[in-house]
């Protein structure tokens, strides 16, 4: 019975073995695709700065928080103090910047946060406010957050919240 996948054991195997090996080249795949965005702003490169043409653009705001969740996702494994710590920090500052633009939504309010780097012409493609990522996708940055703030504890206390966390986003 050893050698045998039944569908009991067959989910362990993946997440124990080869989900762990996608989390680094995903953390890698984010950094890279957020820089490309700070590319397109940067020398105003539209290719770069929406990933489907004449869709909505990403904003800066929302690729310092895919940047920041990149990051953090490349460290994930280690298990020092220090990188957990940085860790937590990166997971802050992803759900700082959700919690700040669901604030500006909310109590329609101009934090001065979204066009900080760079600024947005008004007529911009399907934007309402110029900069400002989408509620939904502020409100994912703060679960996503959360998720990595969470996976720094202990696995027994987060194990359920985190998942509700990460799949939360996926909805």
């Amino acid at each position: 019975m050893d050698g045998i996948k039944t569908p009991h054991n067959s989910g362990k195997i993946y997440i124990n073995k080869i989900l762990p090996k996608l989390v680094f080249p995903a953390g890698l795949f984010i950094i890279v695709a957020a820089l490309l965005v700070f590319a397109g702003w940067q020398f105003d490169i539209n290719e770069l700065k929406s990933v489907i043409p004449g869709r909505a653009s990403m904003k800066a705001n929302t690729a310092f928080a895919f940047l920041f969740s990149g990051i953090a996702l490349t460290l994930i494994s280690r298990q020092e103090k220090r990188i957990k710590q940085v860790i937590r920090l990166l997971g802050s500052l992803v759900a700082v910047i959700g919690l700040l633009t669901i604030y500006q939504f909310i109590f329609n309010a101009d934090l001065g946060i979204d066009e900080i780097l760079f600024k947005e012409v008004e007529n911009a493609v399907k934007t309402v406010h110029p900069g400002r990522m989408a509620p939904n996708t502020a409100l994912n940055f703060i679960l996503a957050g959360m998720a990595f703030i969470m996976l720094t504890f202990k696995p027994s206390y987060t194990r359920y919240p985190v998942i509700s966390c990460c799949i939360s986003p996926l909805q």
